[in-house]
């Protein structure tokens, strides 16, 4: 059985804003740090994938677990978790690169990452309700 997880929760616009402005600030500087390694090709052949994987489970996983919960638990729970992110970024970077299964990527990764999340226990202890709980939102 798979553990339930928290319902969803309404993030605010200025909390999803501020969130996609620090995303977006963090991808500029890891590509124009990357960008010179291009000019080595075994190294950048490998520099970026590892970026792109590292970028994408960050992405996927703030857009899974600030649905789920507030910001700064959200943060804590992917530094905890931070190994398992990053491999589940490079496996969305490796699935982007297939022909035709990257139009479904986006939706795949959410998934993808959605089940990761369901596995997370947060630092508090539980992951959500337990089984036969009844939620007070519903």
């Amino acid at each position: 059985m798979v553990p339930p997880i928290a319902a969803p929760r309404d993030a605010s616009l200025w909390e999803e804003t501020a969130i996609a402005l620090r995303f977006t600030a963090l991808l500029i500087v890891v590509n124009v740090a990357v960008l010179p390694l291009w000019l080595l090709p075994p190294v950048g052949a490998v520099a970026y994938p590892l970026a792109n994987g590292f970028l994408l489970g960050r992405q996927y996983f703030d857009q899974v677990a600030v649905r789920r919960m507030p910001p700064d638990q959200a943060r804590l729970l992917r530094l905890r978790y931070k190994g398992r992110i990053f491999c589940a970024g490079l496996i969305i970077a490796f699935i982007s690169l297939l022909p035709v299964v990257n139009l479904f990527a986006p939706v795949l990764a959410t998934a993808f990452m959605l089940h990761l999340f369901g596995g997370f226990t947060p630092a508090g202890g539980t992951r959500g309700p337990q089984p036969g709980a009844s939620r007070a939102n519903s």
